[in-house]
């Protein structure tokens, strides 16, 4: 595992989190995916680092859905929301219409501590998190001025069952699978 993720570890491992850790030779890459329960909602979180790029990437992918039918309008919220930031991005799947949080960390040069990654990585859930009630409050609104359903559709992230299950309970060949297709077929970095 890279220096960075093993600090990552170290911080998720003091917060009793289960995880999962995998790695890509071919993009050079390596991760860790957890489920977490936040404030307003469920997330997959997935932390990728690559060492030779010295850039790291952590994606909350949330498990509410953006309605198909309100995708496009969607697009335009995310597309405004993206216009104001500086490190994290938001995208929707277009396969599962999942709404996914991306923050970046270039370390090429920084002392990455303990304290910094979990500074970051809170940053990156509690933005994802906030920031994805706002966006469904907002698109709801604009949905309903529109004339567009605003109802939203729920599905779980890993196993389809329906329920919480799969923030603890994830198969980890099944999460470390879909860490490599998230990582992988993502072009929003």
């Amino acid at each position: 595992m890279s220096k960075m993720l093993d600090i990552f570890k170290q911080v998720i491992d003091s917060r009793g989190w289960q995880y999962d850790t995998g790695s890509d030779p071919e993009d050079n890459t390596e991760m860790i995916a957890f489920g977490l329960k936040c404030e307003y909602n469920s997330m997959f979180v997935v932390i990728t680092d690559q060492p030779e790029e010295e850039r790291l990437m952590i994606r909350c992918r949330l498990k509410d859905h953006v309605p198909e039918k309100q995708y496009e309008l969607a697009l335009g919220l995310i597309n405004e929301m993206n216009y104001h930031r500086w490190i994290t991005r938001a995208s929707i799947d277009r396969d599962d219409c999942e709404l996914v949080f991306s923050h970046t960390v270039l370390y090429a040069g920084l002392r990455f501590t303990r304290k910094a990654a979990e500074s970051t990585l809170d940053r990156a859930i509690e933005v994802a998190d906030f920031e994805t009630h706002n966006f469904f409050e907002v698109l709801g609104k604009a949905a309903r001025k529109a004339g567009i359903s605003p109802e939203t559709e729920s599905a779980p992230i890993a196993d389809g069952s329906g329920d919480d299950s799969w923030l603890s309970d994830t198969d980890d060949d099944v999460a470390v699978e879909v860490c490599f297709q998230w990582s992988g077929n993502r072009s929003d970095n």
